[in-house]
C-alpha cells in the first residue's frame, strides 16, 4: 500500500528520533515565552477576549498557522488531525501536574486548553470547530472568576487588595487589577470588568468618598440603584427578592482604619457577585467573559457565604461604634436587613440574625423599612413580645408619614399560601399586616380583617400550629387598637 506522507529526505529522518516533535516543542516554547513575558509585565497577556486570555489565542492561533504552513508545503496529509503522537502520556497527566506548579492561572489554564484543542480534527467546519472549542473551553474551567478593577492610587489600591479574599466561595476566586490613567471613567462592561472601585474625582470631590460601580444593561436593570439610598417604601422594598444593585456609594471611608478597609471590602465582593446573578446577564453567550454563574444562590453557594462575611463584618467591627459608623455602614447595614430577612438562611442562627438586623436598624437611626425587618426578625427568633413593640413603633411612624405604600395584601396572601415553613416567614407576614393597616382606610379596614381572618383559619400552614394562628391574631387586635387611637387624634386635631 502507498504511504500517504510524502518520502522522508535526509533532513527529515534526522530529527525523526527526536524525543519531541515540531508541534510538541512550538507548544512548550510557545507556553514557556507567554508565562515568561506575563511574569515580566506583560500583563495583557492575561486580558480576557472572547472569554479567554489573549495569550491563549495568540499560543493556538500559532499552532493554526503552523499546521496551515505544513499543509501548504505538503509536510502533512489534509485530513490528518492535530494529536500529538510522541508522549501521550506525559500530556494526560505529567505534563498537566507540571504547568500547575507556580504558574498564573492563565497560563494554566492555556496548557490544558492547548491540550484539549489537540484532540479537535482539523476536517470540521469553522462553525462546529468553534462549538467544539466552546465545549472545551467549558469543561477546562475549575470555577468562576470575579474580575475587579481599582481606579485609585496606589496606596489605597494596596490597602483594598490586602483586604479582599481571592477566594470568595470553592468554585469562585477574585481577579484584581489597577486600571490604567487612559483607561479610567469607562463602564465596567465595556473594559469586561465585574465591578470597579473608583476614588477621588471619580467619585466625589470629598475625599473618603468611594463609588463600586456595577455593569448594567438597560434590558436587565439592577433591582436597585444605589444601597446608600432606601428605595420608596413598599412591601417588596422591605422584603426584595433581589438586592443586587447599580452601584454602592461609601462614604466617609478611611482606608488606613483596618476595619473600615475591611468593610469597603466585603461590600465589594458581595456587589460584584450579585452583579453576577442570571438576572443581570445580557446574553447566554459561552464565550462571553462574564458568562452565567450557576447555583449563586444555592444553600451555602458562594452569594450565602458572601453575605454572611458582610453580616459578621458589620457585627464584629460596628456593634459598639453604630451611631458614628461611616457612611458605608449604611448601605451596609440595608443589603443586609434585607438579605437576612428575606432569604431562608440554614448556615444562619435565628439569634444571630436578630442580631445583625438590629444593629442594622441602629445605624440607619430606625428608618421604618428597618424597624419593619427588626419585627419581622424578632418574631423569627420567637421574641414575640419585642416584636410587637417593634411593629407599634413601626407603625406610628407610618401613620405619620405623608407618603403613600402600595397596597401589601397580595404579597401577603402569596406568603400565607406559599412562603417555606418557618418562623422568619411568620414575621414577614406580621410586618406585612402592619403596612397594611397603615396603609388602609377605615372603611376598607372593617371588611379586610374578616376577610383575611377567614384566609388564615383555612390556611395550610396553620393546620396543627395554633401559636402561629394566634400570634397574628394578636398582631391584628394591637393594629386594631393602634389604628383606631390614631384615627381619634386626627379627628380631634380635625375639631
Amino acid at each position: 500500500m502507498r504511504d500517504d506522507f510524502p518520502a522522508t529526505t535526509p533532513t527529515s529522518n534526522a530529527g525523526a528520533g527526536q524525543l519531541l516533535g515540531s508541534r510538541t516543542s512550538y507548544l512548550l516554547g510557545a507556553c514557556a515565552l507567554a508565562a515568561t513575558s506575563y511574569a515580566l509585565g506583560a500583563s495583557w497577556l492575561g486580558d480576557t477576549t472572547l472569554g479567554l486570555p489573549i495569550g491563549v489565542w495568540i499560543v493556538v492561533g500559532g499552532l493554526g498557522c503552523m499546521e496551515y504552513a505544513n499543509r501548504q508545503t505538503g509536510a502533512v496529509p489534509r485530513d490528518a488531525r492535530l494529536r500529538l503522537p510522541v508522549l501521550p502520556a506525559l500530556l494526560r497527566g505529567e505534563f498537566r501536574r507540571l504547568s500547575l506548579a507556580g504558574a498564573p492561572p492563565w497560563a494554566t489554564d492555556a496548557v490544558e486548553l492547548v491540550r484539549q484543542v489537540l484532540t479537535i480534527p482539523f476536517g470540521m467546519s469553522p462553525r462546529s470547530r468553534a462549538s467544539g472549542l466552546a465545549d472545551r473551553a467549558a469543561t477546562h474551567r475549575t470555577g468562576a472568576r470575579l474580575r475587579l478593577g481599582l481606579e485609585m492610587s496606589r496606596r489605597h489600591a494596596d490597602v483594598l487588595t490586602e483586604s479582599l479574599l481571592m477566594r470568595l466561595a470553592p468554585d469562585v476566586s477574585l481577579e484584581v487589577t489597577r486600571i490604567r490613567a487612559d483607561r479610567q471613567g469607562g463602564d465596567p462592561a465595556r473594559l469586561g470588568l465585574d465591578a470597579i472601585v473608583r476614588s477621588g474625582p471619580f467619585a466625589s470631590a470629598r475625599p473618603g468618598q468611594f463609588s463600586i460601580l456595577l455593569p448594567e444593561h438597560p434590558s436587565h436593570p439592577a433591582a436597585w440603584t444605589d444601597w446608600d439610598s432606601p428605595r420608596p417604601l413598599s412591601y417588596p422594598s422591605v422584603f426584595p427578592a433581589r438586592i443586587d444593585p447599580a452601584r454602592v456609594s461609601c462614604g466617609g471611608l478611611d482606608l488606613s482604619d483596618e476595619r473600615q478597609a475591611r468593610l469597603l471590602a466585603r461590600l465589594v465582593e458581595a456587589a460584584a457577585l450579585l452583579g453576577r446573578s442570571e438576572v443581570r446577564r445580557r446574553s447566554p453567550s459561552r464565550f462571553s467573559p462574564r458568562a452565567r454563574m450557576g447555583g449563586l444562590d444555592a444553600p451555602g453557594g458562594p452569594l450565602e457565604l458572601v453575605m454572611m462575611r458582610l453580616a459578621q463584618t458589620l457585627r464584629i467591627d460596628w456593634s459598639d461604634d453604630a451611631t458614628d459608623a461611616p457612611g458605608a455602614c449604611s448601605a451596609a447595614a440595608r443589603a443586609v436587613g434585607a438579605w437576612l430577612t428575606t432569604v431562608e438562611i440554614d448556615a444562619a442562627d435565628a439569634d444571630d440574625r436578630q442580631r445583625c438586623v438590629e444593629l442594622a436598624s441602629r445605624i440607619l437611626g430606625g428608618e421604618t423599612e428597618a424597624l419593619l425587618q427588626v419585627g419581622a426578625a424578632r418574631i423569627g427568633a420567637y421574641a414575640d413580645t419585642e416584636a410587637l413593640g417593634t411593629l407599634t413603633q413601626a407603625f406610628r411612624q407610618l401613620v405619620g408619614s405623608d407618603g403613600g405604600v402600595p397596597d401589601p395584601l397580595p404579597f401577603i396572601l402569596s406568603e400565607l399560601e406559599l412562603g417555606p415553613p418557618g418562623p422568619l416567614t411568620l414575621g414577614r407576614i406580621a410586618a406585612g399586616l402592619a403596612l397594611l393597616w397603615a396603609a388602609s382606610s377605615h372603611e376598607h379596614l372593617a371588611y379586610l380583617r374578616d376577610d383575611l381572618t377567614e384566609e388564615m383559619r383555612y390556611a395550610a400552614r396553620f393546620v396543627g400550629n395554633d401559636p402561629d394562628h394566634r400570634l397574628l391574631l394578636e398582631v391584628i387586635a394591637t393594629l386594631d387598637r393602634l389604628r383606631t387611637g390614631a384615627r381619634h387624634v386626627r379627628l380631634g386635631r380635625a375639631a
